[in-house]
């Protein structure tokens, strides 16, 4: 008698303001999944509404009918005494993953601002039951010199800055982590210092330190700042850490790295092209945006701020980092390429 295979376990946690990136983060894993290979969806959520997380539902098991979406609605018993950080305590959630979901051994954790153009089931054949999770280096040398600068003065640890990992993407071992006590850990930690620069993500560099994990390779969770047409070509795993592409107040609906998202959500989370920015954004937010990102950015922001950025001590050529990190450097045909060929679908 034929076995059917275990499900594959996807976690995210959202609040109604942050559900339309977490549809899409979800609708992108569905689409890039083997239509044969089962997947289980856990979403934690707070102040959602019904729905709207209705529609999210609706959307996974149009695009993947082998699927099970799960509501796992947290409430002060989950939340009680953490801190805020960015307006929100479900940050945090994720620490205790392994404790709320007890059934399960392994499982992939997304933020909201993903983008999953790769194959899931590559991402776990990656799981290794000596590790508690497997994770990609933080390609920000900023973001990883400032927080290893602030373990170092407020815990007194040093960080190795070559495998500071960011916490956006991890493949979590949650059996490992139960047995090691690692959600106590990190409740502990977040207790003594509730201050933490990038909250969780510091408590888990800080508390592994590099040890116990598997580092993959950083197509698994690829900045968007570092984007290009060559990149997308792998099918990364897209992370938008300099901003949602669904709220108004980033301005960057021009941008083509962010007409990525907007590509991919047209295509398959709404049905329709043009749909995804007429649902968020107000038509002339829409059209002072394009001209801003597509004309003022290239033209005077761009230079202005490699400059400012450059007498800082941040780049050495700020003429060439200029193009490279203000211009629209995904161009609309690639994007429109890579959406059209997700999942292998026409």
């Amino acid at each position: 008698m034929e076995m059917n295979p275990a499900p594959l376990n996807i976690v995210i946690s959202s609040n109604e303001r942050y559900m339309p990136g977490a549809t899409v983060a979800l609708a992108s894993v569905a689409v890039n999944a083997r239509a044969e290979t089962p997947l289980r969806f856990h979403v934690f959520t707070e102040d959602v509404k019904r729905e709207t997380f209705a529609f999210l539902e609706k959307t996974i098991l149009r695009l993947h009918p082998k699927s099970i979406v799960e509501q796992h609605v947290c409430g002060e018993s989950i939340l009680a005494g953490l801190p805020l950080y960015s307006g929100s305590r479900m940050t945090w959630v994720r620490c205790f993953f392994s404790r709320l979901l007890k059934d399960v051994d392994w499982a992939l954790y997304l933020d909201c601002d993903i983008l999953y153009l790769a194959s899931p089931e590559e991402h776990f054949s990656y799981a290794d039951d000596s590790v508690f999770a497997c994770v990609v280096r933080d390609m920000s040398s900023p973001s990883r010199e400032w927080d290893c600068a602030w373990a170092k003065s407020e815990c007194g640890v040093d960080l190795d800055a070559e495998r500071y990992f960011n916490a956006g993407v991890m493949l979590f071992n949650f059996k490992k982590c139960r047995e090691e006590g690692v959600p106590e850990k990190i409740a502990a930690f977040v207790k003594e210092h509730p201050d933490a620069k990038f909250a969780d993500q510091t408590a888990m560099n800080v508390l592994f330190n590099g040890k116990g994990l598997k580092f993959l390779p950083e197509r698994f969770d690829w900045l968007q700042i570092f984007l290009n047409d060559e990149i997308l070509a792998t099918r990364p795993v897209v992370h938008y850490v300099c901003g949602a592409p669904w709220l108004p107040r980033i301005g960057a609906v021009a941008n083509g790295r962010f007409r990525l998202w907007h590509e991919f959500a047209d295509r398959y989370v709404w049905g329709e092209r043009g749909r995804s920015c007429r649902n968020l954004f107000p038509r002339r937010v829409v059209l002072a945006k394009t001209v801003c990102h597509a004309l003022l950015r290239p033209a005077i922001i761009g230079p202005c701020f490699a400059y400012v950025m450059h007498i800082a001590g941040r780049v050495n050529d700020p003429k060439n980092w200029r193009w490279t990190h203000t211009s629209s450097d995904c161009t609309r045909a690639m994007a429109r390429k890579v959406v059209m060929e997700c999942g292998g679908k026409d």
